[in-house]
């Protein structure tokens, strides 16, 4: 039985999933003028990464092999990138957020089915 925050790499692969298109469900279409001039869905972009990035260390630091054979994923960004955010309070760098959608997301949405199949031959800790 799972112990209260131990996942496994596939939900740490699906929370990665289910944030990257949670927050191109949250963007809505909109350009890099209109984005955050919303509170709400710049806080909820802005929580999606965290757990984005959450899940991102859990995999590097759980997985280390497993993260280590995607070296096109940036592992240390997102990490970074949900630190800064979360203990950011109401100071969101807005750019920073723009440029880790236009910069990460794309790479990380077309690799990430791939990484969920390789998932299922890895084993468990």
């Amino acid at each position: 039985m799972k112990q209260i925050g131990q996942f496994s790499l596939a939900d740490c692969l699906e929370f990665m999933q289910n944030s990257s298109k949670d927050i191109r469900g949250y963007l809505g279409g909109c350009n890099r003028e209109q984005f955050g001039r919303e509170q709400s869905q710049l806080l909820l972009v802005a929580m999606c990464f965290i757990i984005l990035g959450e899940a991102t260390r859990y995999i590097q630091s759980n997985y280390r092999p497993f993260a280590d054979s995607y070296p096109q994923i940036p592992w240390l960004e997102l990490v970074g990138l949900r630190n800064f955010t979360a203990h950011a309070c109401y100071r969101i760098d807005i750019d920073g957020l723009w440029d880790a959608i236009e910069e990460y997301l794309p790479e990380l949405e077309q690799i990430l089915p791939n990484m969920m199949r390789a998932a299922e031959q890895w084993p468990e800790i």
